[in-house]
């Protein structure tokens, strides 16, 4: 587990074995329309004719990872020697570190608005100064309807080809779709001026600034740190009150990390075990709502060795905002668990397995902090 606090630099920083680490806000905007595997094949070569690949609106951690640790080492994977996937993710995570994602955008006036992936295929605003637009007449709205929206979502036909041969598979087509940012902070919210937009990360990547290939079909992107950190710094302290954010998947541990009281070969989901706090277990109980989404993900790609990585059990991003005196509570109790301390503004931490790239949550209480 790791928690960061803001620095003088507005830059998150964090302590470990008496020694401070910094990780500072980067932007890789998209040049064009993309699209992010979650897992699954849409290959209609393995699958057949008319099939088709669906995107996320953000991208795993892995696959930012792995993008930074490429360009930082020099567009080489030469050190990723190890197959076995902690010897892999100890190479890649002593190079770089993630904390993120998030759908970034500023407008001319300098308004930020921040999202979170809310799976599976939508974003949810988690800052008070941005408000989704609701485009259509309704007698009541929902404050999840004022947060949660489906991003903009493109389909483009595709025709299966041996590049090998040069030459096209005969009758195999396929649609795939791609996420548009651009269209999305205009239409979805309603931001004509859009200055700046993109994938949002804290990383302690060193790069060049750039235009690089990025993505599971190498859209083009720009990356470059963003200037306006005291603008993120704010937008972060005012996340809605009583509000758990899961920004990346947490990489759960296995069941037999679980309690020792248990003996059974089931395992109740309340009784799962997401990590270590101060000296005291985080179960699943502990999490203030019930909707949250556990799903089996894959850790990611290993290009040395052109495999996948192995696959565990995860808690999928989302949000949740208390909206009662017991919920509230349960999310004011947590960073007791965790820190030892009763939330009263933002607390940002990391959690779960691989926890250097994986696992990115924010917590927040009643007030600033």
């Amino acid at each position: 587990m790791y928690v960061y606090k803001f620095n003088s630099n507005n830059n998150l920083e964090y302590e470990y074995d008496g020694k401070k680490y910094e990780l500072k806000p980067t932007l890789i905007r998209p040049l064009g329309p993309i699209v992010f595997r979650w897992g699954g094949e849409y290959s209609p070569i393995l699958t057949g004719p008319m099939n088709k690949g669906s995107s996320e609106p953000l991208p795993l951690p892995s696959t930012i990872a792995g993008f930074l640790y490429w360009i930082s080492k020099g567009y080489t994977n030469e050190e990723l020697k190890e197959l076995d996937i902690q010897k892999d993710y100890d190479t890649i995570s002593s190079k770089v570190e993630v904390f993120g994602p998030f759908f970034y955008v500023k407008d001319e006036n300098r308004k930020i608005c921040l999202a979170i992936h809310q799976y599976p295929k939508k974003l949810r605003v988690i800052n008070k100064e941005c408000e989704v637009p609701i485009p259509c007449k309704k007698p009541s709205i929902t404050e999840e309807e004022k947060r949660v929206f489906e991003p903009v979502y493109i389909n483009k036909i595709g025709i299966g080809h041996e590049i090998s041969k040069k030459q096209a598979h005969t009758g195999l087509i396929y649609t795939v779709e791609y996420v548009d940012y651009y269209a999305t902070a205009v239409e979805r919210l309603g931001l004509k001026e859009v200055k700046e937009y993109g994938i949002l990360v804290y990383t302690n990547a060193d790069i060049k600034e750039g235009f690089y290939p990025f993505g599971s079909e190498g859209r083009l992107v720009e990356i470059r740190e963003v200037k306006d950190k005291d603008l993120i710094k704010n937008a972060l302290n005012n996340v809605f009150d009583y509000s758990i954010y899961i920004l990346s998947p947490i990489i759960l541990r296995s069941h037999s990390n679980s309690s020792s009281s248990h003996t059974g070969t089931s395992l109740d989901i309340d009784d799962i075990i997401i990590d270590k706090g101060n000296n005291e277990e985080i179960k699943m109980s502990d999490l203030a709502f019930k909707n949250v989404r556990l799903s089996l993900i894959g850790l990611g790609f290993n290009v040395k060795y052109n495999v996948k990585r192995p696959i565990y059990l995860a808690i999928m991003p989302g949000g949740f905002e208390a909206k009662n005196d017991k919920e509230k509570e349960k999310v004011k109790q947590l960073p007791r668990k965790l820190l030892n301390q009763i939330s009263s503004g933002t607390k940002v931490i990391k959690l779960g397995l691989f926890d250097k790239i994986w696992g990115s949550m924010i917590i927040k209480g009643d007030g600033d902090g």
